[in-house]
């Protein structure tokens, strides 16, 4: 399952959706990947207002305080976003499947075309 752009922290994130989505798929998944993006820390750069800097680090401890209660933290892989760059630096995950090799990135002021010529993945991103 791959899952982008959730920006927790911010108003208009719809990130509680993915929430029920995830207590329905996530058991079945062997993996999840957060594609970036996936909490908004430029949001919480910016905003100098005490409380609306609270409300968001509370968010992003809600989301993932459910991970770890609904054990799916262990099968999570989390790439870094422009949003969230602080929180990982995982440019990209490449998984195995049955049709091949699977290449996931966020791409976003990444530089996808660069990490692809430099990891020899063979044509265009």
């Amino acid at each position: 399952m791959v899952i982008s752009d959730l920006h927790i922290g911010d108003p208009l994130s719809k990130w509680r959706d993915a929430v029920s989505i995830l207590q329905q798929l996530g058991p079945k998944m062997n993996v999840i990947v957060f594609a970036g993006d996936t909490y908004d820390l430029k949001l919480f750069n910016k905003t100098s207002i005490p409380r609306i800097r609270q409300c968001i680090l509370h968010e992003i401890e809600i989301f993932k305080d459910f991970l770890v209660e609904s054990r799916l933290l262990n099968k999570s892989k989390f790439i870094q976003g422009n949003h969230d760059h602080t929180t990982t630096h995982r440019m990209y995950v490449k998984l195995a499947t049955r049709a091949g090799w699977v290449v996931i990135l966020h791409g976003h002021n990444l530089g996808a075309e660069n990490i692809a010529k430099r990891s020899n993945w063979g044509g265009g991103t």
